[in-house]
């Protein structure tokens, strides 16, 4: 095996980085408040539309919505829903709610209905903050709940009020609580195989962004993040406490837009944004601008970039790409590439952590063949605590390692590659395919805009491959055009059997990754096209 720490020696350590923030027991939710509290009033810290918003005028309104909390009997330990688009009352809610030792339980704002009361009562919520958008949904979904918790305009004149009422925010931190260990947020998974769990992350969590920011020494300045993704995602969470820890600023755009972004980016002179899922290829699929790389050299961190859009993307936008791999209920442990790996590898671990490729018994494969890659701490045991799920935690953990439920490969110098999600690796003629590379293949076809590949029944007992595609607009391809390009570039065993032409695929909320669990379940819906009969499921 690698020994992936030897790679990374020069490399800071995560209690170096710790101890010289003054922080050696870990950077609470609390301390990024702290930080806000002690900064020059007048220094900027929010960028919102038109509007410039100091340090102090943040500090003042986190004190009044944490007052507000506990009007309202919002204490430590309780749970807060939150339910908001981006706007600065999203980071004022995020910062006041963990500050007084509640635990905020991010929420998409397009939820309504029996999913949204389900939510509500799976998390035990006391308390509902949503924006105009999603207000009237949430207040619906709460009536309906079992204990239907209360709910509050983010927006309204209660709100308002206590944002700018003025108050600070010394009180409460003078508290001797929240420690490091207690409860702070409970984020959702992705969803992209199946129903999200709740994944409780600690106060402590708060300093991951200055630790990654450290390690891969992309900051020597107080940055000016740009927020793009939605606050229900983590990656929003951690820009947030990369910015305010390092003294910087952030601007919140009201929505991403792949149109507007590089121009608002340059305008407000930014120099750090996190993208992932389909937000590399929407922005190089925009017209090329003057603006796209006026500004300087700009961090960008990413999840998911793919390889052929690595060095495009780079030189397209005067970016430099720092891929990250993890997940919410990593357990904490890291893989990033920082340039010094290959386009579209994910690079190693950080060195407090070590890394494997096994099989379905845990046992290691050689270097090239792909297995399940499973990561730990060398120094302590990972926890991964979801929420009201002991069996699912000690399954994640199973025998001391973070089972990531990802299939990858290790190259001969110790890179790691991403193949697929373990449940979507497609079985067919003893062969294993990544869905990804038939994509690759079938997105080049003209008039394809998007493409999903995904595993369904087969006769023989292993997997037939169907092809889900959405069209370019104005395209006329039909399926037998698609099935005829496939035979042309496609190895025989990765051909199609099925393939659908929809208008758009279903996505996960914030990280936009396809959610695949859902096209196997209507796998064979009657616009589904067989290719060897020649005609539609549905006919």
């Amino acid at each position: 095996m690698h020994d992936d720490a030897l790679a990374r020696e020069s490399e800071p350590s995560i209690a170096d980085i710790l101890t010289a923030a003054g922080y050696p027991a870990g950077i609470r939710f609390a301390d990024i408040v702290a930080k806000i509290a002690a900064a020059p009033a007048d220094r900027l810290a929010i960028e919102y539309e038109d509007r410039r918003i100091s340090y102090g005028e943040a500090a003042k309104a986190i004190g009044g919505i944490a007052r507000l909390l506990e009007s309202r009997g919002i204490g430590r330990g309780d749970h807060v829903g939150y339910m908001f688009r981006g706007h600065p009352h999203a980071l004022y809610t995020l910062l006041a709610t963990t500050l007084i030792g509640a635990v905020l339980c991010p929420i998409n704002y397009q939820m309504s209905g029996a999913l949204l009361t389900r939510l509500f009562e799976r998390y035990r919520l006391s308390l509902v903050i949503a924006d105009e958008a999603c207000f009237e949904a949430a207040c619906e979904a709460a009536a309906a709940a079992a204990s239907p918790p209360a709910v509050l305009d983010g927006h309204g004149p209660e709100f308002c009020a206590a944002v700018d009422a003025g108050h600070g925010v010394a009180p409460f931190l003078a508290r001797d609580y929240p420690a490091s260990t207690d409860p702070a947020l409970i984020m959702g998974t992705s969803g992209t195989t199946g129903e999200a769990k709740g994944v409780v992350l600690g106060q402590s969590w708060a300093g991951g962004g200055l630790i990654a920011a450290r390690k891969w020494g992309c900051f020597d300045h107080p940055p000016k993040v740009y927020i793009a993704l939605s606050w229900g995602y983590t990656a929003a969470v951690w820009q947030t406490c990369i910015a305010f820890a390092l003294g910087g600023s952030v601007v919140i755009p009201p929505r991403f837009s792949a149109s507007r972004l590089w121009q608002d980016f340059h305008d407000r002179k930014c120099d750090h944004i996190h993208l992932m899922g389909t937000m590399p290829r929407m922005l190089l699929n925009q017209p090329k601008k003057p603006e796209d790389g006026a500004h300087g050299r700009i961090v960008v961190t990413s999840a998911a970039m793919p390889a052929d859009a690595w060095v495009p993307f780079e030189e397209r936008f005067n970016a430099q790409i720092f891929e990250c791999y993890s997940s919410v209920d990593s357990g904490g442990c890291w893989m990033t590439n920082d340039g010094s790996a290959p386009p579209g590898s994910v690079g190693r671990p950080w060195k407090e952590y070590e890394a494997r490729i096994v099989d379905d018994d845990d046992r290691d494969v050689p270097d090239g063949e792909i297995g399940e890659l499973i990561m730990r701490a060398r120094d302590f045991a990972p926890v991964v605590t979801y929420f009201n799920d002991p069996e699912a935690s000690a399954e994640k953990v199973r025998g001391g390692w973070v089972h990531f439920g990802d299939y990858f490969r290790r190259d001969a110098e110790g890179h790691y590659w991403f193949v697929e999600r373990k449940r979507d690796l497609i079985r067919r003629r003893a062969m294993g395919i990544a869905p990804s590379e038939i994509e690759t293949v079938i997105r080049q076809m003209p008039g394809v805009a998007e493409c999903s590949a995904i595993a369904v029944p087969s006769e023989l007992g292993e997997d037939e491959v169907k092809l889900v595609i959405v069209k370019d607009s104005g395209s006329a391809i039909a399926p037998a055009d698609i099935a005829a390009y496939s035979a042309e570039t496609l190895p025989t065993y990765m051909m199609p059997k099925y393939i659908e032409i929809v208008d758009e695929l279903p996505r996960t909320f914030g990280s936009e990754r396809v959610q695949r669990f859902k096209l196997r379940e209507a796998w064979n819906s009657p616009g589904t096209w067989d290719v060897s009969a020649a005609g539609y499921l549905g006919a």
